[in-house]
């Protein structure tokens, strides 16, 4: 994708949800510190199975630059590095299960070397018929009618799983929309967590680098929050000896409830806690802009700095109203952008999240007042819901806070004196 040489052409660039993974002219290494110091841990990193967690609100960049390490010759020389996306893989899954997350890793280890995928499938196909001969063993000892039927049930668990494995179609979007295959995943995962490890373990064995794993996106699900905190979960894959850099959903950041990994944090920020204006990151957010343009002559500087304090330091959030900007000078036939379109770019994103602003208003002002107690139940569903719904953001700086995105502000004066 070329640089915006008018506002036809800026309209397109910015066009939200567009990731940059293919489209390096555009990158902006927003996080350079923060993921030199990452990469070098990695590259000296003893361990190979140690888990890192990564939070950041969703929209700040934080899977862009996952995706850099992919591209970083001092990793690649080191490690395979493979890439699960969260959005593709699970979707459209309903109440995710660590079954899927494990046979999804499976998948991306095997599937492109035919002995490694054929050893797999053979090995997994033995453990199922082990599995079903233990099971009439437990059958044949049982008194209980109702406990022999519920035996019986399980028996065959994988069958539909191999085959799919075995098939020509595409592993994750058939197994994401397979219900019967990811019940065979559950079935023998719940029998054979510890030899489904061992099986997976044996594979990476084989690899002539060690592996980074990353799986992204997954966070994003409102569903999620037993898939990381839960024994029976995430936690259970940490015996895999790989390195998994997991994207964390940011109301759980810095939770206790997250043990069994190293968390980060990802971000920029306007403002420090004490609203203290962080010139850096907001040249660096100018910059993602200026990026995209072949010349500043198409948006005046008080646009660019109206779109930065609108955009919360959410960098997907600036795209969006630079977006709707580059609309609205359409409409009056303009060549460039002006602190008006952006103004009225901000209102049309003010209508969208108005009914989220006013479904959760007292807890917002809290937020905005800085006076919401954090750690109980009822405040982290809050966080939840009002992150997912963009309405307030997560910074960090020592530890983790939240301000109300910047384009809510006149929506809580509106509700509050209504």
């Amino acid at each position: 994708m070329k640089q915006a040489n008018d506002m036809k052409e800026v309209f397109r660039v910015f066009t939200p949800g567009v990731k940059l993974e293919d489209y390096d002219n555009f990158y902006v290494d927003i996080f350079k510190k923060q993921m030199k110091k990452f990469s070098l841990e990695l590259e000296t990193l003893e361990y190979p199975s140690k888990t890192y967690l990564i939070a950041g609100q969703s929209g700040n960049g934080k899977s862009t630059a996952l995706y850099q390490l992919s591209k970083k010759k001092e990793l690649t020389d080191i490690y395979d590095i493979k890439y699960i996306s969260g959005k593709q893989a699970f979707e459209y899954m309903n109440n995710i299960d660590i079954a899927d997350v494990l046979f999804n890793i499976a998948y991306v280890l095997i599937k492109d070397d035919e002995n490694l995928k054929k050893d797999f499938i053979e090995k997994l196909d033995k453990l199922r018929k082990i599995n079903d001969e233990e099971l009439k063993e437990q059958i044949e000892k049982l008194d209980d009618e109702e406990s022999k039927v519920k035996l019986r049930a399980s028996i065959g668990a994988g069958v539909s799983l191999l085959s799919l494995f075995n098939s020509k179609s595409d592993f994750i979007t058939s197994y994401a929309s397979t219900e019967s295959v990811r019940k065979s995943a559950k079935e023998i995962l719940k029998f054979k967590k510890t030899d489904l490890s061992k099986l997976v373990n044996e594979i990476i064995h084989r690899y002539d680098k060690k592996i980074i794993l990353i799986i992204d996106d997954l966070e994003k699900r409102k569903d999620v929050n037993h898939l990381f905190t839960d024994e029976s979960q995430m936690p259970s894959i940490s015996g895999l000896e790989l390195t998994k850099i997991i994207a964390t959903p940011i109301h759980l950041a810095r939770s206790t409830r997250l043990g069994y990994g190293e968390q980060k944090q990802f971000g920029l920020k306007l403002f420090d806690r004490d609203g203290v204006s962080i010139e850096a990151d907001r040249t660096l957010l100018k910059e993602i802009i200026l990026k995209r343009l072949t010349s500043k002559d198409l948006i005046k500087e008080e646009a660019i700095q109206e779109a930065i304090d609108m955009s919360g330091a959410n960098i997907t959030q600036l795209i969006y109203i630079i977006h709707k900007s580059a609309l609205q000078a359409m409409m009056t036939k303009s060549e460039l952008i002006n602190k008006n379109d952006v103004n009225d770019a901000v209102f049309d994103l003010r209508l969208e999240l108005s009914s989220f602003v006013q479904n959760q208003l007292s807890f917002i002002k809290e937020v905005k007042n800085k006076t919401v107690e954090l750690g109980n139940e009822e405040q982290t569903n809050n966080i939840e819901r009002s992150t997912a719904n963009n309405i307030i953001f997560s910074y960090f700086n020592g530890g983790t806070w939240y301000g109300v995105n910047p384009v809510c502000e006149k929506s809580i004066e509106f509700y509050d004196n209504k």
